[in-house]
């Protein structure tokens, strides 16, 4: 008796799954929309936490990391931290806006005001909506210029922390570099 209600229920769950099909379908736009998203706002922070870990520094004998001085940089421990800092950099910093820019490189026609087919896409805008809508169509590539000067003013903020004055100035003079070129855009 229990195996006919077994069987009689998984008959009904199939068949509510064949008529329902919409509910079990998979969007991958919208995932890569969210991915695309997520990378963008959490870009920074995992930038700044790889080069936190690049960055050694002498004290006396010994080699340590800036940001954390009881590691040793020239300990196995830390080798392996490096190696997967340097991975990460690659694979998650360096890579991604790489690709993005050789695709939206290879579309670039499509972006012209008389050829606006790729941003009426509605496909294309549930996928890479995020890196090309807040920006005219002449300059959908600019989320690049974006994570560009991010990555500038972390390794600015990293690696020149010796020296305060120094720092500030270096960071007066880059802001204001940035600014006259994005004023451009």
């Amino acid at each position: 008796m229990i195996i006919h209600l077994v069987l009689y229920g998984c008959t009904q769950v199939f068949t509510c799954i064949e008529r329902h099909t919409s509910l079990f379908s998979f969007d991958g736009d919208r995932y890569m929309r969210t991915l695309i998203s997520l990378y963008l706002a959490s870009f920074t922070t995992i930038l700044s936490m790889i080069l936190r870990n690049l960055y050694c520094v002498d004290v006396g004998t010994e080699s340590v990391l800036y940001w954390n001085p009881s590691i040793d940089c020239k300990s196995s421990e830390y080798t392996r931290q490096f190696r997967v800092a340097i991975v990460l950099l690659v694979v998650v910093i360096v890579l991604p806006p790489i690709v993005v820019g050789v695709y939206l490189w290879s579309q670039r026609d499509r972006f012209r005001p008389d050829k606006r087919q790729l941003i009426e896409n509605t496909a294309f805008i549930h996928r890479f909506g995020p890196i090309c809508e807040p920006f005219r169509d002449s300059v959908s590539w600019y989320q690049l210029v974006i994570l560009s000067r991010r990555c500038l003013v972390n390794v600015f903020g990293i690696f020149l922390v010796i020296h305060r004055a120094e720092q500030y100035m270096a960071f007066a003079l880059l802001h204001s570099i940035l600014l006259l070129t994005s004023t451009y855009m």
